[in-house]
């Protein structure tokens, strides 16, 4: 295997000019299956293959945090940003209060071990929703219990989760095929797919600006639903072959983030156009997208680690990082 297979980069020029270099020795044939963000502190977590590992100063290292665990999904608590969720591969769900001090597993009553994605009540932080192959599960004590949440679920794999913001009895789920929604906090889920191809959602994004509009990533390319998912219009100018895994919302410079098989593209007209923001990246084959407090894009790679996009901006000029210390993993990826 190639000694170096790409690592940290950075871009100081924003938008689809932007290019992605090297800001260090790089992080060494790494795959990254997911990341998360609390909202003020800087620090980013990653899920690999076998554990967790966080950032606190944009990349220049690394701590390891869980040492097992092929770790396919994180969230962290936006009112207690030390408490972080994570999903894994077989293993179920692991549940941190401490910041990744102390990891316990969390699996009363989850049926599923193999987690792909949570979804958060942002007024009710102990209630947590799973996205799982057998459908979602439901957590209102912060997973020390969980239930079955899926009645009305035709097809038992979730792919992925989104709730809305301003009403968190509303949920949607990313299926095999096509999007379900409830209404009533799990209770009950019903179709919401016209308009869809009859194709797998991997990812859902809700925009935080104007909750009724959605997006979905499909095998197609992105979808978007003006309506709360009623129905559903391509929104895949530029990203008609690539299918979308990942959604990031860089809310204050109006620009949505897809992450695809083929690199990182944006939009800042809704997904009326879309533009490669790919100069520089050495794996272009992408499992993950967050945004930090400051602003700052993460990329998680297949192979290639950790890619971070700093958009130009007068208020938020680039900063130049040490290399990453990161130990040689890798992983299969999910989709």
């Amino acid at each position: 295997m190639p000694s170096s297979l790409g690592g940290l980069f950075k871009s100081t020029a924003g938008g689809s000019t932007g290019s992605w270099k090297s800001s260090g020795s790089g992080i060494r044939n790494v795959s990254v299956a997911s990341l998360a963000a609390p909202p003020a502190s800087g620090a980013v977590y990653a899920g690999l293959l076998g554990g967790i590992v966080r950032t606190a100063d944009s990349g220049a290292t690394w701590q390891g945090l869980l040492s097992s665990g092929a770790i396919i999904a994180l969230a962290i608590d936006p009112s207690q940003p030390a408490t972080i969720y994570a999903g894994s591969l077989g293993f179920g769900v692991n549940k941190t209060t401490d910041g990744g001090a102390t990891w316990p597993s969390m699996n009363s009553g989850l049926v599923s071990l193999l987690v792909e994605g949570f979804a958060i009540d942002p007024t009710a932080t102990a209630t947590v929703y799973a996205a799982t192959a057998l459908g979602v599960f439901k957590t209102t004590d912060g997973a020390a219990t969980w239930k079955a949440a899926s009645t009305g679920l035709t097809t038992p794999n979730v792919w992925a989760l989104a709730i809305d913001p301003s009403a968190p009895a509303t949920l949607y789920a990313g299926m095999a095929v096509g999007v379900f929604k409830s209404s009533n906090g799990g209770t009950s889920w019903s179709v919401t797919s016209s308009g869809l191809p009859a194709a797998p959602v991997f990812a859902l994004a809700i925009d935080p600006s104007s909750p009724r509009t959605l997006y979905a990533g499909t095998a197609s390319g992105p979808y978007r639903s003006d309506d709360g998912g009623g129905t559903w219009s391509s929104a895949n100018a530029g990203l008609s072959s690539s299918a979308v895994v990942a959604f990031a919302f860089d809310r204050p410079n109006g620009v949505l983030y897809a992450g695809t098989a083929t690199g990182v593209f944006a939009t800042t007209n809704a997904g009326a156009s879309w533009t490669a923001v790919n100069a520089g990246l050495t794996s272009l084959a992408i499992n993950a997208l967050v945004l930090d407090s400051a602003g700052t894009l993460y990329a998680a790679t297949d192979g290639a680690g950790v890619y971070r996009f700093i958009p130009a901006s007068p208020a938020r000029p680039p900063v130049e990082r040490a290399p990453q210390k990161l130990p040689t993993r890798a992983l299969t990826p999910r989709r």
